[in-house]
């Protein structure tokens, strides 16, 4: 068991494409990415050094794509879990322009409980830092744990999908 203060780092949690490439918030963000992120958050076009006078001259409250999610999966990364067992893991999936979550826990109740923990805080900060999207759980054959291996995921053994959030989309019929 892992104590209160101890968390998974955040790349052992967010993927990217797949579970062999841990989804860094500090790297590349993938185009689509970026221009669903919201009108009060700065884009930068190209990496700058950050300086002193660069930092004390940012806008008050206007956060770079790197610094939303890294609040986003750190929102995530810090919520409560089942013996702190933090058993979600969610990969970004460029090709759908989706977040797809997975558990990696045994056991149904708590499964479902921290999933739905999971999800929440990733809404709130999601909605809270302008990343627009929605949840899709309609369509949970499309991301089947055989789809996903099909798909190149490299997904472990013992995880499974549960839902989807597809960014940029307001709502899911």
């Amino acid at each position: 068991m892992i104590g209160c203060d101890k968390r998974i780092p955040i790349t052992s949690i967010f993927f990217y494409n797949s579970f062999k490439f841990p989804f860094n918030p500090k790297g590349p963000i993938p185009y689509q990415l970026k221009m669903s992120i919201g009108e009060q958050v700065k884009i930068e076009e190209k990496p700058k050094e950050k300086n002193e006078e660069e930092k004390k001259s940012k806008e008050k409250g206007a956060l770079d794509e790197h610094e939303v999610f890294e609040k986003i999966f750190d929102a995530v990364q810090w919520g409560p879990s089942a013996k702190n067992q933090q058993g979600w893991r969610i990969l970004y999936f460029e090709k759908d322009n989706a977040f797809l979550f997975f558990s990696q826990v045994k056991g149904t109740f708590y499964k479902m409980l921290d999933m739905g923990i999971a999800m929440a805080h990733f809404e709130i900060a999601a909605r809270q830092y302008s990343l627009s999207g929605s949840w899709d759980i309609a369509n949970v054959k499309k991301y089947s744990d055989d789809q996903c291996r099909k798909l190149g995921m490299d997904l472990p053994s013992n995880a499974h999908f549960h839902f989807a959030w597809l960014v940029g989309v307001d709502k899911v019929n």
